[in-house]
């Protein structure tokens, strides 16, 4: 099969004929593998091998005209045109299935994420881009880093909220670099801190202070002069440190253990903690002047399953990193991590490719090598071998099953109603939330989607 060039492996775009009825603004798939590719989506799209579809795949999985894109109301839903190897959306094939923000599209060998984005954005997905050694901001992650970026080329001092496995300390290094501060990062991690000895770790002590105080130590308050002190997990810090980091705040000086005079000390100083500070400081967890000197600006770094377009580029730049065959992927594998919510964030993805390359080397790499955990939370605890891809829809009785779950209606109530409760009680987990309730995840997606759509069509009235 002849291979077309670079700049005629796009997606065409629509028509404004095709747009005019579009079903919800922005929305667009994100093609995620094998190359990346980003495409809107409006009513009459059509996805295959010919080359007068709207998006052009190629390979011999895919049928020259697989599937289109059609609308129900104001939802969009994809519709198999009766390819041979069957048409994917959040791993069970459908015959017909609704898509929303979120929805995982498997289309012969190649994978992608239904989004809504600004029309501006969909010209080409932005590459990774490598904010340090071997640490990287996919395009899920750089629109949150522009504000980050200006408040760190001054002297504020910087807040960074996230999960625990986001990432929070690559993003200091990064804030630390575009600072251009002479010094050093010196972390430290405040939980790991010894209770008897983290005063004089952190402020420094003079010889003779103490028993076991052989000589004088500058600390690491000290120790960041000129560059950046970053304080991980800065809520373990006890009320007597808080006091005492307050102060070299407020002064900019500090005093080691034993001393009677204070040492100016020039630094930048971000902290990062798994709740937002004002939170901690109402409940008294936390001094509240102590949260006003700290929180100059306050960045959030979203959890992957937030930002889940950014998992399989992600991925394969980790695999390559580090000596695996990024090409030597199956789809079904990448769909998996997909539709897995990742609750340890990007330390469990680093730790699924590190898993990948001990066991497998170079691979090629297959679904079934995935930890258990990753295939039980993708929905393949019932059976973990290679989906037959050619056997029909109608008779894959898990597919079918599922495929009936995605073309109810999702305009129940009471149900959204338990859907979000059940969210609220689980801290937003999609996964956890539908398991409580004994929903189906992807059936749970398209409730959310659908109220979605319903609140976007009840503001346009309103207007």
């Amino acid at each position: 099969m002849k291979t077309k060039p670079p700049s005629a492996l796009t997606t065409r775009a629509a028509t404004k004929s095709e747009s005019r009825n579009g079903a919800w603004a922005g929305a667009a798939i994100r093609w995620l593998y094998p190359e990346p590719r980003l495409a809107p989506l409006c009513p009459g799209h059509l996805i295959g091998r010919d080359a007068a579809c709207h998006s052009v795949l190629e390979g011999p999985e895919v049928s020259r005209k697989h599937a289109q894109i059609v609308s129900q109301g104001l939802a969009l839903l994809v519709r198999d045109l009766g390819s041979r190897n069957g048409v994917y959306v959040d791993g069970a094939r459908v015959q017909e299935a609704p898509l929303g923000p979120g929805s995982v599209l498997r289309i012969g060998a190649w994978l992608g994420l239904v989004l809504e984005v600004p029309q501006d954005a969909l010209p080409a997905p932005p590459p990774l881009r490598e904010l340090h050694a071997r640490w990287y901001a996919g395009a899920g992650l750089e629109r949150a880093l522009a504000e980050l970026e200006s408040a760190a080329r001054s002297d504020i001092s910087i807040v960074i909220e996230g999960e625990t496995g986001t990432g929070k300390e690559g993003i200091a290094r990064a804030v630390h670099a575009w600072s251009a501060r002479a010094g050093e990062l010196i972390a430290v991690d405040c939980g790991a801190l010894p209770e008897q000895l983290a005063e004089s770790e952190l402020f420094g002590y003079r010889k003779g202070a103490f028993s076991g105080a052989e000589s004088s130590q500058p600390g690491l308050i000290r120790a960041a002069h000129q560059g950046t002190l970053f304080l991980d997990e800065v809520l373990n810090l006890s009320p007597t440190l808080q006091a005492k980091l307050l102060r070299v705040l407020e002064e900019r000086r500090v005093r080691p253990v034993g001393e009677t005079k204070t040492i100016p000390v020039d630094l930048r100083v971000i902290c990062a903690a798994q709740e937002p500070l004002a939170v901690a400081a109402r409940r008294k967890a936390f001094r509240s002047d102590l949260v006003g000197r700290l929180d100059g600006h306050t960045f959030r770094m979203p959890p992957l399953r937030e930002r889940r377009q950014d998992i399989v580029p992600l991925f394969l730049r980790l695999l390559q990193d580090r000596g695996g065959a990024a090409t030597a992927c199956d789809a079904k594998l990448l769909e998996a991590l997909l539709l897995h919510d990742w609750p340890l964030n990007v330390r469990e993805l680093v730790r699924v490719v590190e898993r990948l390359i001990a066991v497998h080397g170079t691979g090629p790499y297959k679904r079934a090598m995935l930890p258990d955990l990753v295939l039980d939370s993708a929905g393949r605890g019932a059976g973990r071998g290679e989906l037959d891809d050619a056997r029909p829809a109608a008779t894959a009785t898990p597919a079918k099953a599922r495929a009936g779950a995605a073309r109810k209606p999702a305009n129940d109530t009471e149900e959204l109603a338990l859907l979000l409760e059940s969210l609220r009680q689980h801290g937003d987990n999609l996964t956890r939330a539908a398991a409580a309730l004994g929903m189906e995840r992807s059936r749970a997606n398209r409730i959310l989607s659908a109220f979605r759509t319903d609140a976007r069509a009840r503001r346009k009235r309103e207007l």
